[in-house]
Order: C-alpha cells, then sequence, then structure tokens
C-alpha cells in the first residue's frame, strides 16, 4: 500500500482529491465494501484478500458541516470536519475570527460583521495546509 498527496495547492470545496490510496488488493464491486472510522484516519476495505486495514497518520483537513447554516454577525456557528488542531485559523470572506478548538474534528466560532450573503470559509493549520468551503453559509 502506498499513499501520496496530489499538488501543492489548496483543496477546494468538496469532491477535489487530496490523497491517493494505491492497495495491491482488488477492492471488492460491492455496496458498503469501503468504510472510514468517525476519527478519519482509519479505512476498511473488502478486497480479495479479506478485510483490508488503512491507517492514515493524520486525517485530513476538510470542513463536512456548518450549523446552523445561516446567522447573524456575533453568532455562533460550529464547523464540523477533520484535521483540525489547536491553532487552526478560520476565516469568512477573508476576515479572521478567533476559533475555540473543541476537538479534532469540531471548530466554534462567531461570525463577523459582513456584508449579507453567502461565505467563502477557510480553515487553515500551522503546517500550511487549507481548505475552503465557498457559499454554504449565508450571513444574513
Amino acid at each position: 500500500m502506498s499513499l501520496s498527496e496530489f499538488g501543492g495547492c489548496p483543496q477546494r470545496s468538496h469532491g477535489i482529491l487530496s490523497r491517493r490510496i494505491t492497495l495491491s488488493e482488488q477492492i471488492h464491486q460491492i455496496v458498503d465494501a469501503l468504510a472510514i472510522d468517525t476519527t478519519g484516519q482509519n479505512i476498511y476495505a473488502i478486497t480479495n484478500a479479506g478485510l483490508t486495514v488503512m491507517q492514515l497518520n493524520a486525517a485530513p483537513l476538510s470542513i463536512g458541516s456548518v450549523t446552523p447554516g445561516a446567522g447573524s454577525a456575533g453568532n455562533t456557528v460550529t464547523i464540523r470536519g477533520s484535521g483540525f488542531t489547536s491553532g487552526t485559523a478560520v476565516s469568512f470572506n477573508g476576515t479572521a475570527v478567533t476559533a475555540q478548538f473543541v476537538d479534532p474534528d469540531t471548530l466554534r466560532v462567531t461570525i463577523p460583521s459582513l456584508t449579507a450573503g453567502p461565505v467563502q470559509i477557510v480553515v487553515a493549520n500551522l503546517g500550511g495546509q487549507a481548505y475552503f468551503l465557498d457559499d454554504t453559509f449565508v450571513i444574513q
């Protein structure tokens, strides 16, 4: 098994390939042949060799959800995803906000004063890894 990263450009929104895992085994073409644990660090696959377990050194930085999906300046927003650290920085449309690190999958932030409309949320770790999520949250 080998694991490689693609490019030096940050991830943009969902569906962008950030990791590639190559197996010598073949994954069965059945429903639910792959599963990822809640930490995002262990991947389980049903292959022609049986159960194959792949363990990543760290979960990739990503945003899975923003709750609530809309709000006004001063409201608290919960960002769920993976790969967060106590030094993860967050910005809304380029305006830095203070992020409260809850756990590697959860951050809480206070909405800054911005013009109403959809915003881009960016999370970035101290190592330079960044994840961009466009138009998922709306300032009211």
